[in-house]
C-alpha cells in the first residue's frame, strides 16, 4: 500500500476518533503475546526455571555491561526524509507537531 494511502487512513480515522486499523490490530496482537507470557508455562516461567539459583548473578552480570555507542550524529535532507516516512508508516504526520 502506498505511504500516502496509509497516511490519508490515519488521518481520517483520527478524524473520527479513533485509532487506525493497523494500530488497533498490533494492540490486539501485543496484549494476546503478552499473557501467554505471563501465564502458566509461559516465557517468563520458562525462564525462571532455566536461569534458577543464577538470576540475579546474571542481573548483575547485564547491568555491568557497557552502554553501547551512540551512532554519529546525521544531519540533513535525506536523514529529514527517513524520519518523515517512518512516522508516516507509524501513522503520524510531522506537519502537526512543527510550528506555524
Amino acid at each position: 500500500m502506498p505511504v500516502r494511502g496509509l497516511a490519508s487512513r490515519v488521518q481520517l480515522a483520527r478524524r473520527h476518533g479513533r485509532r487506525p486499523l493497523e494500530r488497533q490490530q498490533l494492540d490486539l496482537k501485543l496484549a494476546t503475546y503478552d499473557a501467554r507470557e505471563a501465564e502458566p508455562g509461559g516465557l517468563y516461567e520458562v525462564c525462571d526455571r532455566l536461569t534458577g539459583d543464577e538470576a540475579s548473578s546474571l542481573l548483575a552480570a547485564l547491568r555491568a555491561m557497557p552502554d553501547p555507542p551512540v551512532p554519529p550524529h546525521a544531519n540533513g535532507r535525506e536523514t529529514m526524509s527517513a524520519v518523515r516516512r517512518a512516522l508516516t508508516r507509524a501513522g503520524y504526520d510531522l506537519h502537526d507537531y512543527e510550528p506555524a
